[in-house]
């Protein structure tokens, strides 16, 4: 999985639809879920209430941690990765699943359109 930065002005895309804005909470799928808990408990002892006042601790460093929590709520290969290590699938992610099932009807809900498009913002 790579990163992938697509940037256009609205004034170069015509037609665009209007815009829907859709909150959804989606419980993260095992191993992850154990997975996300255990580094949450290792930075909370890093850097939080609990954490050594003797120890100095880097801001940026603190940043990463809690982007590393994030990137495994999207995918764990974000963080996880070693070269020869288990490959995962989209079917393991619960944030695909779940888009994979609702999107359909999302587009029912826009008849007459004749190529159904969505841009799906993920944190």
């Amino acid at each position: 999985m790579q990163t992938l930065t697509l940037r256009r002005l609205k004034a170069n895309l015509l037609d665009l639809p209007k815009k829907v804005q859709h909150g959804v909470g989606i419980e993260i799928y095992e191993p992850w879920k154990t997975i996300y808990f255990k580094k949450h408990e290792e930075y909370s002892a890093l850097y939080g209430k609990q954490r050594s006042k003797a120890v100095q601790w880097d801001s940026s460093e603190f940043s990463s941690r809690l982007s590393d929590l994030r990137q495994l709520c999207n995918h764990p290969e974000l963080i996880e990765r070693e070269e020869g290590g288990r490959r995962y699938t989209c079917k393991e992610e619960s944030k695909v699943v779940h888009l994979a099932s609702h999107l359909k009807e999302v587009f029912e809900k826009e008849p007459g359109l004749r190529y159904p498009k969505a841009v799906v913002f993920s944190e």
